[in-house]
């Protein structure tokens, strides 16, 4: 019995190249256009595996992926990325994508890589493509969140511009013996007490030296005079635009270098009561506040 593959791009001569060269390898091809005509295909016919571009209108591919794997019926299905973007690869991981395809690729990479994925049962650990193993070094920037690809590497700057911008932010550490502690200074930007202030507790247990803002006037502000080791940005559909943050300080003096990460929900904040009954918060991670913990670390060790 062939497998089922569901093709997502929205441009019509790649799509109808894809599922030609897909059909003529034996498979079952379906179509669409974009993420949320793709949902109504999976609902359709469930497919073995979902091969999807990134940026497409409606809804795109992040968006896509994260609706498969919020959804019990649809969350076990194989999921590969394809697009011309390679540094979004991290922020696919994040997603627990299955294999990430770097366009342009040859057919026999996708089928290849589709054969592999197809494999994996329900339940099972994503692996990485033998003789494909992802690099475990991660970019400048993770964004989680949706839409993080719009913005990813487009920001740009000559080489000796960027060594004088590194100087002048290395000379303005020193100045304000800002390295004496030892400790990684981390930036973070949330209007959520609650969050704020469990997220900033359990990040000082780590052993970071962690700065709250609650502004992105005041984040700015924070921002140029400690120069954090990382920087932790909100970003909210009418609410925090920690996106349009991130792109203005990785335009600014300094920060072409340092890590970014966004997210939209880590979790929720729940009162508890501590030994000598005093109320304080605690948070309940989701998933992704899990994974961006992690993140943090491996910044940051």
């Amino acid at each position: 019995m062939s497998l089922r593959i569901l093709v997502v791009e929205d441009e019509n001569d790649l799509r109808a190249l894809i599922a030609e060269k897909l059909q003529e390898r034996g498979y079952t091809v379906d179509n669409a256009a974009n993420g949320q005509e793709a949902l109504k295909a999976v609902m359709k016919n469930k497919p073995d595996v979902i091969v999807s571009d990134v940026i497409m209108p409606v809804m795109d591919g992040s968006q896509l992926l994260k609706a498969a794997r919020d959804n019990e019926l649809t969350r076990d299905i194989p999921f590969i990325i394809l697009t011309a973007r390679r540094a979004m690869r991290d922020y696919f991981e994040v997603m627990d994508v299955d294999y990430f395809l770097d366009k342009p690729f040859a057919m026999s990479d996708l089928t290849n890589a589709i054969e592999h994925v197809a494999k994996r049962k329900p339940g099972d650990p994503r692996q990485p493509l033998p003789g494909h193993e992802k690099d475990i070094r991660l970019q400048d920037e993770v964004m989680l969140g949706e839409k993080a690809s719009r913005y990813d590497g487009e920001v740009h700057e000559d080489d000796a511009a960027a060594k004088i911008q590194e100087r002048k932010a290395t000379e303005a550490k020193k100045r304000q013996g800002l390295d004496d502690s030892g400790r990684k200074k981390i930036l973070l930007l949330e209007n959520d007490q609650g969050i704020y202030s469990a997220l900033s507790e359990l990040l000082i247990k780590k052993g970071f030296d962690v700065r709250v803002v609650v502004t992105l006037d005041d984040c700015r502000e924070e921002a140029s005079r400690s120069r954090p080791d990382l920087i932790i940005l909100k970003n909210v559909r009418g609410g925090l635009n920690g996106e349009k943050m991130a792109i203005e300080l990785k335009q600014g003096h300094g920060f072409q270098k340092t890590p970014i990460i966004l997210y939209g929900s880590i979790g929720q904040c729940k009162m508890e009561t501590s030994p000598d009954g005093t109320p304080r918060p605690k948070l309940i991670l989701s998933r992704e506040g899990a994974v961006m913990l992690q993140k943090i670390d491996d910044f940051l060790k």
